[in-house]
């Protein structure tokens, strides 16, 4: 068995990837010999270099030595602070500064952070994939989960603050994931880490990231100011993050003993003979 992914791109534990399946892999199927991908063949320096110090921090990742295929390749990351009141503006100014044979990407966490713009700029709709006229220019527009495989020559992130539903987000994930997942990472938003290192990467020759100058989101913090040195108190979480809430029990030991009563009503009516289950069917009155 040869099996194929990339720990570092592992966004989707909202529907239950674990990482386990990655730093636990031996565990689970034996002896194991890994054959590390290190060569990107999408974006240069310094990106390589900047993202992958970003990713690593979480010691859960696997350590890599991530190399671009060539060391002509250039890939810039630049951080774009913002007044409310000017964010469309910056944005307007931001893509025609960018060479009009170039593609756009503009991502967010979520698929309302594109809200204001929908109010300043048209929007397109063709089939599954959503535009904005910009400049002239037609831009996409995607949140980072969409864009995970997908490559621009520029990638605009939109509204990296912080914020309930910042970048990271500061919602808690539903505890019902805690009955099916492992608890392989730890670590401060680690999964908010990897999908903000999916964002940054998606770009071949640049990542512009705007964040509101009076709360950006830690994250930005943490490449504008590394001598900042941000240990885990730093990352903040929501007030509700993690808080076991009565209501959640509740509905757990509801579908318990729904799946129970559920079962048990299965196992009976196997029992029952099939002309009788007509007859009973056709004895059902409806008030």
């Amino acid at each position: 068995m040869y099996c194929v992914g990339d720990d570092w791109q592992s966004i989707y534990r909202f529907s239950g990837s674990d990482m386990a399946l990655f730093n636990q892999f031996s565990e689970y199927f034996g002896t194991t010999e890994i054959n590390k991908i290190e060569t990107t063949y999408r974006f240069g320096e310094p990106l390589v270099a900047l993202s992958s110090q970003f990713i690593q921090r979480n010691k859960a990742q696997i350590q890599k030595n991530i190399c671009p295929f060539s060391a002509e390749v250039k890939t810039e990351l630049e951080f774009h602070p913002y007044e409310r009141r000017d964010y469309c503006n910056t944005i307007g100014q931001l893509i025609a500064s960018i060479p009009s044979d170039k593609s756009v990407f503009l991502l967010g966490r979520y698929s309302f952070d594109d809200y204001y713009l929908s109010f300043r700029y048209q929007s397109i709709k063709e089939g599954n994939r959503f535009y904005y006229v910009i400049g002239g220019r037609k831009i996409e527009f995607l949140t980072v989960h969409k864009s995970k495989g997908l490559e621009a020559d520029y990638v605009i992130l939109l509204q990296c603050n912080k914020d309930t539903y910042g970048f990271p987000s500061l919602v808690s994930d539903d505890p019902v994931l805690s009955y099916v997942l492992t608890k392989s990472d730890q670590f401060p938003f680690g999964e908010e880490r990897r999908l903000f290192y999916v964002a940054i990467t998606r770009a071949k020759m640049k990542t512009l990231v705007l964040f509101d100058k009076r709360f950006p989101s830690v994250f930005v913090d943490e490449f504008l100011h590394p001598e900042k040195n941000l240990r885990e108190g730093s990352y903040e979480k929501h007030p509700n993050a993690n808080k076991r809430w009565t209501i959640t029990s509740n509905l757990v030991s509801k579908f318990k003993a729904l799946s129970r009563l559920m079962r048990k009503n299965v196992q009976r009516h196997h029992l029952i003979p099939i002309a009788e289950a007509k007859s009973r069917r056709r004895n059902v009155t409806c008030s």
